[in-house]
C-alpha cells in the first residue's frame, strides 16, 4: 500500500513541480535533493528501527502521509511545494528499509523469502502507483487527485502496520 501510494505521486514529480512553476532546468537538481534527503531518512530510520521498531514505522508513515498530502495543498505556491516535496521524500528514504527489516521479523525462519516478498510487492506498487498516477493526471487539480489518492494509500498502509504486531513489535 505503501508504494502504490508513493509512486501514484512520485512517478509524475517532475509534472507537479513544473505545473506549479518549477523551470525545466531546476528539475535535475530538484531531484537530486529528493536523493539527498532519502538518504538521510534512511539514516534516521536505520539509528531505530531495531531499538523501536513500532514507533519508528508508525510515526514514518503518519508523517509521510502528511508530506504527500502537503503536496498537494501546497501545489499553488512553488517554494513551499519544494519544501513539502523535500521532506516527503526524506520520509520515504527509510520506508524500504522498514519494510525489509519487518518482513524479516515477521519470516525469521526464511529470511531470503522475506526478501523475495519485499522486492516483490514494491515492484508491484511501482507499477500499480505509476498506473493511478497515469490514469489521474490528465484531470483538472491533478496535483491535488494525486496527492489525495497517494495519502489514502499510505494511510491504509498504516493500519496494516497497526494491525500487524508481529512485523511491527512494540
Amino acid at each position: 500500500m505503501t508504494f502504490v501510494g508513493q509512486y501514484t505521486v512520485y512517478t509524475y514529480i517532475s509534472v507537479v513541480l513544473l505545473a506549479s512553476g518549477a523551470q525545466e532546468s531546476w528539475i535535475g537538481p530538484l531531484l537530486l535533493l529528493c536523493g539527498v534527503c532519502g538518504l538521510i531518512g534512511l539514516a534516521c530510520v536505520g539509528r531505530t528501527i531495531d531499538r523501536r521498531p513500532r514507533a519508528t514505522v508508525l510515526t514514518v508513515l503518519a508523517l509521510l502521509a502528511g508530506a504527500i498530502l502537503a503536496v498537494g495543498l501546497t501545489q499553488q505556491w512553488l517554494i513551499v511545494l519544494v519544501i513539502a516535496v523535500v521532506l516527503w521524500n526524506g520520509l520515504f528514504g527509510g520506508v524500504p528499509s522498514m519494510y525489509q527489516s519487518a518482513a524479516v521479523r515477521a519470516l525469521s525462519d526464511a529470511p531470503e523469502v522475506a526478501g523475495a516478498w519485499i522486492n516483490s510487492t514494491s515492484n508491484v506498487g511501482i507499477a500499480l502507483g505509476a498506473l493511478l498516477g497515469g490514469v489521474m493526471l490528465p484531470t483538472g487539480s491533478a496535483t491535488l487527485y494525486l496527492a489525495c489518492v497517494g495519502t489514502a494509500f499510505v494511510v491504509a498502509g498504516l493500519v496494516v502496520a497497526v494491525r500487524g504486531r508481529r512485523a511491527f513489535p512494540g
